[in-house]
């Protein structure tokens, strides 16, 4: 029986790096928010899904996220976003 290799959350962002340089933004949104469904704490995704999102409220749930699990002190997150 052949079993399949789930890739793991490095990995999958190098998946979404090489998307980008082909200019396939759309694959890499898909790929970020595939790891986001099995690692929801992973900062760097949302940031990069916050990025690349064509949807604003996506982007401000991807912000509220980040705010969550790294809160910045006060006037940071606007010197970020």
């Amino acid at each position: 029986m052949e079993t399949k290799t789930i890739p793991g959350s490095d990995q999958v962002m190098r998946y979404v790096l090489g998307y980008l340089k082909e200019g396939q933004r759309g694959k890499a949104r898909q790929a970020l928010r595939w790891l986001l469904q099995r690692d929801p704490r992973h900062v760097v995704a949302w940031a990069w899904l916050a990025y690349l999102s064509t949807d604003p409220r996506e982007v401000e749930v991807c912000w509220r996220r980040i705010q969550a699990l790294n809160p910045l002190k006060e006037g940071e997150l606007a010197r970020v976003a």
